[in-house]
């Protein structure tokens, strides 16, 4: 009998401590060896379903917020993968992009154009390109690399050794955040306060549709316009590998042109102007 099948027998409390310490070593996994860290993911998907059927009716929702390192999103995510372990497993073997972007949404490790190393996604060139005929020119890219800037094309670029987030961002901005936990909505508060503060004169901001978040929401309150993308964009790496995001997306606006922003890209999916 496995672990986890003996904890079938073992207290809620049993549960949350089991389903906490393999989150850390799954997420510590993440950009390392992709079928354990699906072997993990699984792991804490069946340990999550034995949870919820010891939880009386209505008391499941509360017993994630106050006990697990995550919410309720990633609890779904988790166990998807215990659903869909095989498969994953069997497509893990084939250095699929598609799996590790899917890696990388567990863990909330970055898919983006940022930072270092084979986990890391830009973004598509077609996207760039409208970014580009909106602005005339890309000013400043704060969430970069040399690798991404080759179709970016900004004037400056921060890579992560050079922090984004403590630099000054000027004129006209393009911001594909790393997508993880704490610095996405690290990239939004920056955002907003550099467009507030009158040094970017415009933005682009893409973000994953997590609406759920406290992040998402400030976008949505903040922004000048808002395109939600129609199905999924192709993200590409130095290898030119290509992978499709395993959530949709959206683009928000800042700036004194929302019009000009919609008739640039309202032929990507359905465009708000607030």
């Amino acid at each position: 009998m496995s672990a986890a099948e003996k904890l079938e027998l073992h207290s809620l409390a049993s549960l949350r401590s089991e389903i906490r310490r393999i989150h850390t070593l799954a997420e510590s996994d993440a950009k390392a060896h992709a079928r354990l860290y699906i072997e993990r993911c699984a792991d804490i998907g069946r340990l999550l379903s034995l949870a919820k059927k010891q939880c009386g009716h209505g008391e499941w929702t509360p017993w994630v917020a106050a006990n697990l390192p995550f919410g309720a999103r990633q609890v779904q995510k988790y166990l998807k993968v215990y659903r869909d372990k095989s498969k994953l497993i069997a497509k893990a073997g084939k250095t699929n992009s598609a799996v590790r972007l899917s890696v990388n949404a567990l863990t909330g490790a970055k898919l983006s154009h940022s930072g270092n190393g084979d986990e890391n996604y830009y973004t598509p060139p077609e996207f760039v390109e409208n970014v580009r005929s909106l602005f005339g020119a890309i000013d400043t890219d704060p969430a970069s690399c040399a690798a991404a800037n080759r179709v970016i094309k900004a004037k400056h670029f921060y890579s992560e050794d050079k922090n984004g987030l403590t630099r000054k961002w000027s004129g006209a901005v393009y911001v594909n955040p790393p997508f993880s936990k704490t610095k996405f909505p690290a990239f939004v508060d920056k955002t907003i306060s550099e467009y507030e503060a009158g040094n970017a004169s415009e933005i682009v901001f893409l973000a994953p549709v997590w609406s759920e978040t406290k992040s998402f929401q400030r976008l949505m309150e903040s922004a000048s316009a808002v395109l939600f993308i129609r199905g999924r964009l192709n993200f590409w790496n130095e290898k030119s590998e290509t992978g499709r995001a395993p959530f949709g997306q959206a683009a928000f606006y800042f700036g004194s042109r929302p019009a000009e922003f919609s008739e640039q890209f309202y032929k990507l999916g359905k465009i708000y102007i607030a």
